[in-house]
């Protein structure tokens, strides 16, 4: 991160924060733009003890919104997912026989804990992942209930 904050980076305006939804516009024909590159450049961090360069391409969960938005961005960024966090977690309290609140909460909750690896809110899977728990709920509650006949 201390290396990344060093150097000077052209601000990507969202497209890695939003990128499941412009990944998704681009295959459609809808985006006209380019995209960052899904998987971020490896950079070295240190040297090993036979003198190869040690690199990673795992930065931290600020990355994304660094590159979107700069540091002030990434600290309003950092905010918004805590609320909503914090939101899909309130909202499964209210309701806990609730399984398709269960498993939103359940899937957020967990894409919070794993931040420390990497970004989990800008993963595609993890959005289709959450899409397709969330999908049958919506497909039974959308669907009319018709009386069973006598």
């Amino acid at each position: 991160l201390s290396q990344y904050l060093e150097t000077e980076h052209q601000r990507t305006k969202g497209a890695h924060t939003l990128f499941p939804v412009a990944r998704l516009l681009q295959r459609a024909g809808l985006w006209p733009g380019e995209l960052p590159p899904a998987i971020p450049a490896f950079v070295t961090i240190g040297t090993r003890e036979d003198g190869l360069p040690l690199t990673t391409n795992v930065y931290t969960f600020l990355f994304y919104p660094l590159e979107d938005f700069g540091p002030t961005g990434a600290l309003f960024y950092a905010a918004a997912v805590g609320l909503v966090c914090g939101w899909a977690y309130g909202w499964a309290r209210t309701m806990r026989e609730s399984p398709a609140r269960l498993l939103v909460a359940g899937q957020v909750c967990t894409a919070l804990a794993l931040t420390f690896f990497v970004n989990k809110f800008n993963n595609t899977a993890w959005w289709y992942v959450l899409a397709c728990t969330v999908a049958p709920f919506v497909v039974t509650r959308l669907k009319p209930h018709h009386a069973s006949p006598a």
